[in-house]
């Protein structure tokens, strides 16, 4: 019976921002409870803060009809407004601190498993397809990619959710208190968040350029720093350091575009969401002159409007994170979705008996498919005989010492020890 498989081999690999995300949910294992739960508690604090600005209208309209000669201000009624609202936003406040601690926490828990997976697929990865990788670009894997889900995997996609619940629940209580002046707020917020829905189609390439440079620097430091003799020896300094500027500017260049097109996500939502204030005063005004709406009405759509941008302005923000960790993840799954060597835990640890007898049988090898680097290869060797395997460099002398010890798989043909 076969081993069960670990949480990262059950699906598919990802190709696009919302299958990554989707596949990083899924990783949290248990801990995506504590997601549901932050959730949960931060749509009733979302639910809590889209009621308060009715209680906000009442108090002003009561205001607004004790101003005046003759007119008499019903504190009875205003106070008790205002200490519901005290009642409601304390409670917004606690709900906010228990979800600001249940999110966080299973990102972490994710990164921890997300690591021990990555200590654990090492280990059963073929030695030769490691081969194949560069060191750095591994640990480059193993340190930035992980570090990146780690910090904002669970908390992006959980305001994600809560900013969209936002925008749908402050849209049906503006279109609920005056769908005239609800429209007219609308309308600029939505061709904000199109306009940074086409900033996201264009910025992802460059925060997936931007892993892949990272990498490539990490690679190129390891391996000049582990080999310094090598470098020195063959007065390679300059080359390196030619190579280094070149990697260096590419990680500025990607880095740069990545990072400006996401910082104006935020500043294109905040000018919309001036742009609403504006747009309701001057309309909620003339309306009021008009003697279609009261005060009231105005106080309560003006916080709607900030109750409908922030959420935009944490969408955009979120939407942006979940770019630099989509790239960071799928680094990672790559590495996770690496073929694995085969389960030989059913044969025998030990053969008692062995003579020594080794042979070769039309063996042929690539490192890469439809490259091959042996070509029919065979031997005998037979017991206490020595032998000398010489050759030009790159000729397979170290390839075949490999097959032997078995680090790396044959294409076809047999390595037989005794038979």
């Amino acid at each position: 019976m076969s081993a069960p498989q670990p949480r990262w081999a059950k699906y598919d690999k990802s190709k696009n921002l919302a299958g990554t995300a989707s596949r990083i949910f899924r990783y949290l294992g248990r801990h995506r409870y504590r997601v549901y739960a932050g959730i949960a508690i931060s749509m009733i604090a979302s639910f809590v803060v889209l009621i308060a600005p009715q209680y906000l209208k009442s108090v002003t309209d009561l205001i607004s009809e004790g101003i005046g000669p003759g007119n008499v201000m019903d504190m009875g009624a205003i106070l008790s407004d205002v200490l519901v609202l005290a009642a409601l936003y304390s409670a917004v406040a606690v709900l906010k601190s228990a979800s600001s601690i249940l999110i966080p926490s299973a990102s972490e828990h994710n990164g921890n498993i997300m690591r021990k997976d990555l200590n654990s697929k090492i280990s059963r990865i073929p030695l030769g397809h490691l081969d194949r990788l560069r060191t750095g670009d591994v640990m480059s894997r193993f340190t930035n990619d992980a570090d990146n889900v780690r910090h904002h995997s669970a908390d992006s996609m959980a305001n994600m959710i809560v900013a969209v619940t936002m925008i749908v629940g402050s849209s049906a209580m503006m279109v609920y208190t005056e769908w005239r002046l609800a429209i007219v707020a609308v309308i600029p917020a939505l061709c904000g968040f199109f306009i940074v829905m086409l900033i996201v189609r264009r910025s992802k390439k460059y925060f997936v350029r931007q892993a892949s440079d990272l990498g490539k620097i990490n690679t190129l430091i390891e391996e000049t720093y582990y080999g310094m003799d090598v470098v020195d020896a063959y007065n390679g300094k300059g080359k390196v350091r030619e190579e280094f500027v070149r990697i260096n500017d590419d990680l500025y260049s990607s880095a740069l575009k990545a990072r400006f097109l996401s910082s104006t996500m935020p500043q294109i939502m905040s000018f919309i969401s001036n742009l609403g204030y504006v747009v309701v005063c001057v309309a909620g005004s003339m309306m009021v002159l008009n003697g279609t709406i009261g005060y009231g009405v105005i106080v309560a759509f003006i916080v709607y409007v900030k109750e409908f941008g922030d959420p935009m302005e944490r969408l955009s923000n979120s939407i942006s994170s979940l770019q630099s960790i989509a790239a960071s993840a799928e680094r990672v799954f790559e590495f996770l979705d690496a073929p694995e060597m085969e389960d030989e835990g059913h044969k025998p640890q030990s053969c008692p008996g062995v003579v020594g007898r080794v042979e070769f049988h039309d063996v042929r090898f690539s490192y890469e498919p439809g490259h091959e680097v042996i070509h029919g290869f065979s031997l005998e060797v037979e017991p206490g005989q020595k032998i000398a395997i010489v050759g030009p460099t790159g000729s397979g002398k170290t390839t075949i010492s490999s097959l032997l010890l078995r680090f790396d798989e044959l294409d076809s043909g047999d390595i037989l020890v005794d038979g």
